[in-house]
C-alpha cells in the first residue's frame, strides 16, 4: 500500500514541474537500435521507460538539492525530464533491454529476425 502511495506521489509530482527534454543519441544497425539518454541527477527509482504501440518514452525526476540548504543564487530550478520517440515496426519487443548508470540510459532494442537483412542464396541450374 506504501509503495503505492509513492508512486501515485512522484506521478503527481511529475506533473506538476516543467518538462525538459534530455540529450540523447539514438543508433541503428542491421541488428538493433540503441538509444543513449544523458539524464543527471536522476536516480534510478526515479526514472520510468515505456515501449508502447511502437513509441518509446523516457520520464525521470532528478533529484534536488538538499532541503536543509538555503538557496543564495539558483539557475536550476524544479523540472523533470520527458521524451519519445516513434520507432520503425519490426522490433523484438520481448528482448529489448536498458541499463542504467552514473545518470545514463542505455536501451538496446533488437530487431526481429524478419526485419533483418538476409543473403538468399542462388543455386545454380
Amino acid at each position: 500500500m506504501e509503495k503505492s502511495m509513492q508512486k501515485n506521489e512522484q506521478s503527481e509530482k511529475m506533473e506538476s514541474t516543467p518538462a525538459v527534454a534530455p540529450y540523447m543519441d539514438i543508433y541503428e544497425s542491421t541488428d538493433e537500435i540503441v538509444m543513449v539518454a544523458d539524464l543527471p541527477g536522476v536516480p534510478q527509482e526515479n526514472l520510468e521507460l515505456k515501449f508502447e504501440n511502437n513509441e518509446i518514452s523516457i520520464k525521470a525526476i532528478p533529484v534536488s538539492a538538499d532541503k536543509s540548504w538555503k538557496p543564495r543564487f539558483r539557475e536550476i530550478g524544479q523540472f523533470r525530464y520527458e521524451r519519445a520517440f516513434k520507432l520503425p515496426s519490426g522490433l523484438d519487443i520481448s528482448k529489448i533491454k536498458a541499463d542504467f548508470d552514473h545518470g545514463v540510459l542505455k536501451v538496446v532494442m533488437p530487431k526481429s529476425e524478419s526485419e533483418k537483412p538476409h543473403t538468399i542464396k542462388i543455386n545454380r541450374r
